[in-house]
């Protein structure tokens, strides 16, 4: 009988850069660090503070939360933790959902682990979830986020003028949409049948 490897983390879905897992309580230490670095908020709609406590507290509703599921996103060659991405149920009814992405370990960005960390995580929503679309929302300066978002297929669907301050700015956010037919699987889709 061979004992596994506890020390190797658990992979969801796997592509060539980048691997889903679960969220880890041995992590929230570096999730709280990536949420801290103000410089990758300035993607997000709000840069404040989190303690370890909120983080910890996220991390719990996380693990409970049978309608959202979040990801830890690994670099597939060092089993490295680099990110964070996750799917929110938006209408059970209409087979909506949101997806949010995150590269928390800066120097990990701008090599395409979040492009393929997306397409995963859309994956994983069409065809495990059997949602019908899915939506993710950036602010319109970040050029590379928007150019991932729509390599994986989203498109711009609308946008909000002077919707959110980032910093000494103000920003205009916009609204992504795609369908799960405008969609190619990377992983699920080659699962067989049972």
């Amino acid at each position: 009988m061979t004992v596994p490897d506890l020390t190797t983390p658990i992979f969801n879905l796997r592509g060539e850069k980048v691997a889903l897992g679960p969220l880890r309580r041995d992590l929230i230490p570096v999730y709280t660090r990536w949420v801290n670095e103000f410089e990758g908020q300035f993607t997000f709609s709000s840069v404040e503070p989190i303690t370890k406590e909120q983080r910890t507290a996220s991390y719990e509703r996380w693990s409970r939360d049978r309608e959202d599921t979040t990801f830890t996103i690994y670099e597939a060659a060092s089993l490295r933790p680099v990110g964070m991405t996750g799917i929110w149920i938006l209408d059970r009814f209409a087979h909506s959902g949101f997806i949010f992405i995150y590269i928390g370990a800066k120097e990990r960005r701008g090599r395409g682990y979040g492009g393929e960390a997306m397409a995963l995580v859309m994956d994983y929503g069409s065809h495990a979830l059997n949602l019908q679309s899915l939506e993710v929302t950036v602010i319109a300066s970040n050029i590379a986020g928007i150019r991932a978002y729509q390599r994986a297929g989203f498109r711009i669907i609308g946008r909000r003028r002077e919707a959110v301050r980032v910093g000494n700015r103000i920003e205009d956010f916009l609204y992504m949409h795609c369908l799960a037919e405008e969609f190619h699987s990377p992983a699920l889709a080659r699962l067989p049948d049972v």
